[in-house]
């Protein structure tokens, strides 16, 4: 791959012809003379996220040398929900930082020869989804025009950015939910070395590839276009290699599939929690980009896309984006399909417990659940004997069986072990008689 080139802004808006895009170009690409502003509501925003100590952490790592300019010092800064609690509850208990901090923070700090510190942004991504008790009639949520209904496929969170630097060039920043890295090329990735960094390499690893499939004009735009308008770029990364409850084994690698756009808004005062409408950028993501984005459907029945959306199989569910009467994106809601809750409830107790210990456990988790989602006591009675007998009954028995094998070679030959045990066929040769495609063996 040739060395990408930074355009100048006006040559950047001749790249494209789609309103909605050169709109983020001329409202986001920032004079040089914003920097300074720039750099102290961040650090002021940094500030402020160390006083929450039980509630957020920070966490600072220097940049490996041979990326930022050699007369620059460089430290990746990471803020993340945690330490008092579970995450959800933290958001709840706490609007201030469901405003001001999303599933996803970095910033660069930077240091020159002269000692001078600055601060620019580098990742921003989606804030919290809310559920769907969460809304009432004094919610803005609640005053919504329609739904941006996106298909949610139990992926991982991937994010990337990218920024230029003089002497150096485009320097790109990728991550997870969590932990992000600054990279050139893919052979940087081999300069993290710490565990922290094990998700965010998977995640660069799949951006590398898939700019490798790219011609030089496309990654010119998305540079370009990354570069100016700081927008992060937030994606759904589905790995065959590390499938949760969905079935990815028809994925010969990694998929990245785009999400949304958003922006830095460090004072937490943004109208809309995307830069654009979803399915304005996804209208574009393909012809301008050359890449994937989830599925949608545009409705105005929240009611009916949740009931519909509950009862489907095979994926984890939706996720709502409310568009108000001025498409700005004022909230994000997750409706998860009925199946994927009680396939994971499932999955997670056979995980750990077995014979009556599991039973029970299994039988009061669904009980649980059936007064969550208000489900009828005849569909929990059907998943309750499916769960307590997937020992191979019939096809969906072994069909949940096989999801509830993880990556691990001990676990795949306890697997294997049971099957045997119980004069069943081997766990391949039952998978090939229903017709179910097996995830890929662990290394």
């Amino acid at each position: 791959m040739s060395e990408i080139k930074l355009l100048g802004r006006e040559d950047v808006s001749k790249l494209f012809k789609d309103e909605s895009l050169l709109a983020l170009l001329q409202e986001n690409a920032k004079d040089s003379s914003n920097h300074n502003c720039e750099s102290k509501q961040i650090e002021d925003w940094l500030n402020w996220c160390r006083d929450q100590k039980r509630l957020l952490k920070v966490i600072e790592r220097p940049v490996p040398p041979g990326i930022l300019p050699s007369n620059c010092n460089g430290d990746v800064i990471d803020v993340r929900v945690g330490g008092g609690g579970p995450d959800d509850t933290i958001f709840k208990k706490h609007p201030l930082i469901q405003q001001r901090v999303a599933r996803g923070n970095s910033v660069l700090r930077l240091k020159d020869p002269e000692g001078q510190i600055t601060y620019q942004p580098l990742i921003f991504a989606l804030k919290k989804f809310t559920g769907e008790s969460s809304i009432d009639e004094d919610d803005p949520i609640s005053q919504f025009k329609e739904i941006v209904a996106t298909a949610k496929a139990n992926g991982e969170a991937a994010h990337f950015s990218a920024h230029f630097f003089k002497e150096v060039g485009f320097v790109l920043c990728i991550g997870s939910k969590n932990v992000h890295l600054l990279a050139r090329s893919k052979d940087d990735l081999n300069k993290y070395t710490e565990s922290r960094y094990s998700v965010a390499k998977v995640v660069a690893e799949a951006v590398f590839s898939t700019f490798q499939d790219l011609n030089e004009e496309t990654l010119e735009r998305i540079y370009n276009f990354s570069h100016y308008t700081k927008l992060t770029w937030t994606f759904e990364l589905l790995n065959p290699g590390t499938q949760h409850v969905v079935n990815l084994s028809h994925l010969k690698s990694p998929q990245l599939n785009f999400i949304a756009w958003t922006l830095p808004y460090f004072d937490g005062r943004s109208s809309s929690l995307c830069a654009i409408r979803p399915d304005i950028a996804y209208a574009t993501i393909e012809e301008h980009f050359g890449l994937k984005s989830v599925s949608f459907d545009v409705v105005k029945d929240r009611n009916r896309q949740s009931e519909l959306v509950k009862m489907g199989y095979g994926y984890e569910g939706d996720v709502f984006y409310f568009i108000d009467e001025y498409d700005n994106v004022i909230g994000l809601m997750k409706i998860k399909t009925v199946w994927y809750i009680m396939i994971r409830a499932i999955r997670e107790k056979a995980k750990r417990y077995k014979g009556s210990e599991f039973s029970n456990l299994v039988t009061r988790r669904f009980k649980s659940i059936q007064q969550w989602l208000n489900l009828t006591d005849a569909v929990v009675q059907n998943w309750t004997e499916l769960a307590l007998n997937y020992g191979f009954r019939n096809r969906a028995c072994v069909y949940i069986y096989i999801l509830m094998v993880m990556n691990t070679k001990e676990e795949w030959n306890n697997v294997r072990l049971e099957f045997h045990a119980k004069g069943e066929r081997s766990v391949e040769e039952t998978a090939r008689l229903v017709g179910f495609k097996l995830p890929h063996d662990p290394k």
